[in-house]
């Protein structure tokens, strides 16, 4: 259950959910939410990105978070690796994918969330 601080932002235990966070989290009510968080210097981040438009675009929206201009996200998330990849439904974190992995075992865990 999430709590509120004193501001009346939400939190999770100590974390405060960041607004970024908030609205892919509502937005995965609706249809399945697939995050990329990436940041410039990701150099494979275009290429997957590009893999994630022919993969998953009719089956799941795609957000891309830049972790250097959103760094709450970063520390809510404990993002560690680049690029890290969500896949959000319903309002839960079904899958993290750390670093770069192969197109068939993306495929295969996209599947099984979207």
């Amino acid at each position: 259950m999430h709590s509120s601080n004193t501001q009346g932002q939400p939190s999770r235990g100590d974390r405060h959910i960041p607004v970024f966070m908030i609205d892919l989290l509502s937005r995965s009510e609706e249809s399945a939410v697939v995050v990329l968080c990436t940041a410039d210097w990701v150099g494979s981040s275009d290429m997957f990105l590009d893999f994630l438009h022919e993969e998953v675009a009719d089956k799941a929206q795609i957000s891309v978070v830049d972790i250097e201009a959103h760094p709450d996200v970063k520390r809510y998330l404990s993002i560690e690796k680049l690029p890290t990849t969500l896949i959000l439904k319903n309002r839960h974190i079904l899958d993290r994918i750390e670093g770069v992995i192969s197109r068939r075992k993306i495929k295969e865990r996209l599947q099984d969330c979207t």
